[in-house]
């Protein structure tokens, strides 16, 4: 929902946008080479599945290539450099300017593109962990890639755990950071905030709450409400 703002703006969101789905009947508005991409630098931080017959008995513990999303790479856990290939590939999407990049691979991979972004704010989107644990059950449920990794309430709770973790404690330390609520963006408030960042008016046609099918579960751990409180204090609102 987010990024569309800023699709509808004009705004260069990378090649090869991947198609709507079920769970986004409006489009991710993410491109499949920065997501590849993405998991190129990711995959020497997560355990991948082996391509034979043990790593399909394993496939309930390690993902493999295109899930890499769904990854919790360990605290401190080195990011690969790009490479030469990469790199080009990285300065020609960045020079597209204006351009908004969207990718959940992001909450890990940034650092490494931190070199080439010059004059970039980035923006933290989030809602309350339970519905987007309940999302991403739905979405390993509804989408064929995905049925194997047999995701649970918990296992996708930390999941969410660990993508805030690195944002807050990595990648918020340095930059022009913007923490938004999904609530926020419903109600037309934070797509004020995000207007004020990027200097123009953003296309809000994209906003349709009643999109959002993820129902709140509300027990979570400790931890993941103290998280989740902080990101809500960084947006300027009450968790």
């Amino acid at each position: 929902m987010v990024a569309g703002l800023f699709h509808g703006s004009g705004f260069f969101m990378g090649p090869d946008l991947l198609a709507a789905m079920e769970g986004n009947p409006r489009g991710l508005f993410e491109s499949r080479p920065v997501n590849v991409l993405n998991e190129e630098l990711l995959a020497p931080a997560v355990a991948l599945r082996p391509a034979n017959l043990v790593g399909k008995a394993l496939h309930y513990r390690r993902l493999a290539p295109s899930q890499l999303w769904l990854a919790t790479p360990s605290p401190g856990a080195k990011i690969a450099e790009p490479d030469e290939r990469q790199r080009r590939s990285m300065e020609s999407w960045v020079a597209n300017t204006p351009f908004a990049l969207k990718d959940p691979r992001f909450c890990y991979t940034l650092e490494a593109w931190r070199p080439l972004l010059e004059d970039c704010a980035y923006v933290c989107v989030f809602r309350e962990p339970d519905r987007t644990a309940d999302s991403i059950l739905r979405e390993c449920k509804g989408e064929r890639y995905l049925r194997n990794l047999r995701m649970t309430y918990e296992r996708a709770l930390s999941i969410w755990s660990r993508m805030y973790e690195w944002i807050l404690n990595v990648h918020s330390k340095s930059g022009e950071w913007t923490f938004v609520h999904y609530g926020q963006v419903a109600d037309g408030s934070g797509i004020e905030r995000l207007e004020e960042v990027t200097g123009g008016e953003l296309d809000g046609s994209i906003v349709e709450p009643d999109l959002s099918r993820a129902r709140a579960r509300g027990s979570v751990p400790p931890a993941a409400g103290e998280l989740y409180a902080e990101l809500c204090r960084r947006a300027g609102m009450a968790p």
